[in-house]
């Protein structure tokens, strides 16, 4: 028999986004539910922190360069929002006292990266900035044991819902089945980046908390944007090590196997869009050729980018003296759960922020160093939502609790190999549902991932990550257009009358809906 706790609040995910909002929720009673300590994007995060904090910034031109990389579909308030309340949160991370980067006379020490128009990415031991950032924040929640939240190991299978309320998760760890129950739930599980073959995110990024949302009826949004960064590192490791966009800001260029420049016909050149640089070079990568990142000209390299250069030398590669191979890979899924401003879905009980949210901020392609930002505003607002609302813990029935124990615990004995079914989601995923994506090429993604969802049983936990693939794919083939990170060789214009945010709603029933996304009535 399974554990049954209680809490008012449980976060789903312990990256920044789940983090932050425990920070907000000190005064609940707050479980974070994960499978490991570090199991979040956050960690991974080799970019910055993108602020307007610069004595030639503004907020206007942040916005400006938010809504100009999303290819038409931001929601400028939302945007707004983040880059006015980003300069709150970092505030709070200055008095954690994280050792951002500073010159000489201690100054900030403010770079630049795709499409941003100012100096304004702030890092913390060069481009170590996601894991300096959330450990720090996870020691500042502990130091007060009171008020510190429990951290449980696991990972989620199915939202429990009573009478049209999401009100707990059931999970498993190491093979046992659980249940958590509480007033509110807060998806902060990540994104959709491990779905495919090449990803610079972690194993836990399978869209599951996008597939758990859908289940109970939430809306989602712009799944058809996956931006692909640029710059993976071409390695037979998973996830593959990420070459921050930030050492093309020190000057490194990409070019092919002769030392010709790649990006040198484009006006912004090698700091051109993620999604403009992805398709050059998976052009390139079609056609046979190797492309490298050339940093031998970056000064202090091993400085500047240790942990880049830490996986460099396990490779055997010096970066003052190499041409480094690169290949475009999965980073960051501009859709997900269809929130407000405050991280409320359209099903009561039910929160989300982070990468598995989808508010509108992000449009069509992420403006580079807004996710670690968008995880500290999206979740403390949501983590104040959450506090203000005043439901009680719902007395759920212990009949309905032990059936889905027992479905769940025979589930899991009886489920796949994981390993091989991920593989095969992968293969499908990259090559139908990847940089460029095409009406053959979709439809027969959708014919296999079908085919793999029927191999796996209901309660196999496995079928959650083959759901948010199916439903990526599913929008990829609705939207017949080329806008921001979503690419069909078939239709490589932008559709003025797609200039819109689609929305989904009924899981795989797929029910398209263009109206705005609204938080559900508390």
């Amino acid at each position: 028999m399974s554990v049954i706790w209680h809490a008012d609040v449980v976060i789903i995910g312990s990256g920044l986004a789940g983090l932050s909002a425990a920070w907000h929720l000190r005064d609940q009673r707050v479980m974070v539910l994960s499978p490991s300590e570090e199991g979040g994007s956050s960690y991974l995060a080799r970019g910055g922190i993108a602020a307007a904090i610069g004595n030639n910034d503004s907020v206007e031109a942040h916005v400006a360069d938010t809504v100009r990389a999303g290819a038409g579909l931001v929601d400028r308030d939302v945007a707004e929002v983040l880059v006015r309340e980003g300069m709150e949160r970092m505030i709070d991370l200055f008095e954690m006292a994280i050792p951002f980067d500073r010159d000489a006379e201690g100054r900030l020490m403010l770079g630049r990266e795709a499409l941003h128009g100012r100096n304004r990415i702030v890092h913390a031991a060069g481009d170590d900035t996601g894991r300096q950032v959330t450990r720090a924040v996870r020691e500042a929640l502990m130091q007060d044991e009171a008020r510190a939240p429990r951290f449980l190991p696991g990972r989620a299978l199915e939202l429990v819902v009573d009478e049209g309320r999401v009100c707990g998760v059931v999970f498993e760890n190491a093979g046992q089945v659980g249940v958590v129950l509480a007033k509110g739930v807060l998806l902060a599980t990540g994104g959709v980046g491990g779905l495919y073959q090449h990803t610079t995110n972690g194993p836990g990024a399978l869209g599951e908390g996008m597939a758990l949302a859908a289940r109970v009826g939430a809306r989602l949004a712009d799944l058809e944007f996956v931006q692909f960064h640029p710059t993976a590192l071409l390695a037979y490791v998973r996830p593959l090590p990420l070459l921050s966009e930030a050492i093309r800001g020190q000057g490194a260029m990409l070019v092919d196997g002769e030392g010709r420049a790649i990006m040198a016909g484009h006006p912004q050149g090698d700091l051109a869009g993620r999604d403009v640089v992805a398709r050059a070079l998976w052009a390139r990568v079609g056609a046979g050729e190797a492309v490298f990142l050339d940093a031998r000209a970056v000064p202090g390299f091993e400085t500047q980018f240790p942990r880049a250069a830490e996986a460099l030398g396990r490779l055997g590669l010096d970066a003052a003296q190499d041409l480094l191979p690169v290949t475009p890979a999965a980073h960051y899924h501009m859709g997900g759960v269809a929130t407000d401003a405050k991280g409320r879905t359209n099903v009561p009980g039910l929160w989300a922020a982070g990468e598995v949210a989808s508010t509108g901020v992000h449009g069509a392609n992420r403006l580079a160093s807004n996710s670690l930002l968008e995880t500290m505003v999206f979740g403390a607002r949501a983590a104040w939502d959450i506090g203000a609302s005043t439901s009680a813990l719902q007395t759920v029935s212990m009949t309905r609790i032990r059936e889905l124990e027992r479905a769940w615990s025979r589930g899991i004995e009886a489920a796949v190999d994981p390993g091989d079914v991920l593989e095969r989601v992968g293969r499908t995923m990259w090559q139908f549902v990847g940089i460029e994506r095409s009406e053959a090429g979709l439809i027969y993604a959708a014919q296999k991932l079908d085919g793999l969802r029927c191999e796996v049983g209901v309660y196999d936990p496995a079928r959650l990550a083959i759901e948010a693939a199916q439903a990526i794919a599913r929008a990829a083939h609705r939207r017949r257009e080329t806008r921001g990170a979503h690419c069909r060789v078939d239709f490589p214009d932008r559709d003025p009358t797609l200039a819109r945010r689609l929305f989904v709603q009924g899981g795989l029933a797929s029910r398209v809906d263009e109206h705005p996304a609204v938080g559900a009535t508390r």
